[in-house]
């Protein structure tokens, strides 16, 4: 079974994930831990460099991560031509890991922060995380040393509270003690495996 958590920025995500793996077995994965791997494939970079008609290598063949930065934080058409040529890479080696995983019977869990179609599709129940955004804001001001200026270009890019809702199953706010975040997501979990054993009688 796959279930899928996402949620804006500072809403508890790997709060959430490490709440779940610490219970039961798990095999997570990362969307964004994924993209960073696949930036070192050389072909994946080949065509990022056609695409943008320059090169975005390094003298060592690598990512060159200053110019790659530069060229889709200062043009939307650019963002969304990489998005185009890495994310359904992401999604399919995610899926690869996904039926290695579910091959061994072992809980997969994906988490974005970037949910899409092609994420929903992966999912059999998809998680949001919700937490008030001062409280976000104040989180990752303590643990990340984010600035609010920092915090709020990347709430911007981001998609809204109804955005994240329209593609989760479950709802789970993250404003109380981590106590109380761990209950609610373990009854979550317990509430989905349940719902997955009726469908399969």
């Amino acid at each position: 079974m796959r279930i899928g958590v996402t949620g804006g920025v500072g809403s508890g995500k790997s709060t959430a994930l490490s709440i779940i793996a610490s219970h039961l077995e798990v095999c997570l994965l990362k969307a964004d831990d994924i993209a960073k791997e696949l930036m070192e494939d050389k072909s994946l970079l080949r065509e990022l460099s056609e695409a943008f008609h320059q090169d975005i290598t390094d003298r060592e063949g690598r990512l060159d991560k200053e110019l790659y930065g530069e060229l889709i934080f200062s043009d939307k058409k650019n963002a969304e031509l990489s998005d185009s040529i890495v994310h359904p890479r992401v999604w399919r080696r995610i899926d690869e890991l996904a039926c290695e995983a579910e091959a061994e019977e072992r809980l997969v869990l994906i988490e974005t922060a970037l949910p899409s179609e092609s994420f929903r599709r992966l999912c059999d129940f998809i998680i949001v995380l919700e937490s008030p955004s001062g409280e976000r804001e104040e989180r990752l001001s303590k643990e990340r040393g984010y600035t609010k200026e920092r915090f709020l270009d990347i709430q911007e890019t981001q998609l809204s509270r109804e955005g994240f809702r329209a593609y989760g199953d479950y709802v789970i706010l993250n404003d109380g003690s981590l106590e109380e975040l761990e209950q609610r997501i373990l009854k979550c979990v317990d509430d989905i495996c349940k719902s997955c054993k009726r469908k399969q009688r």
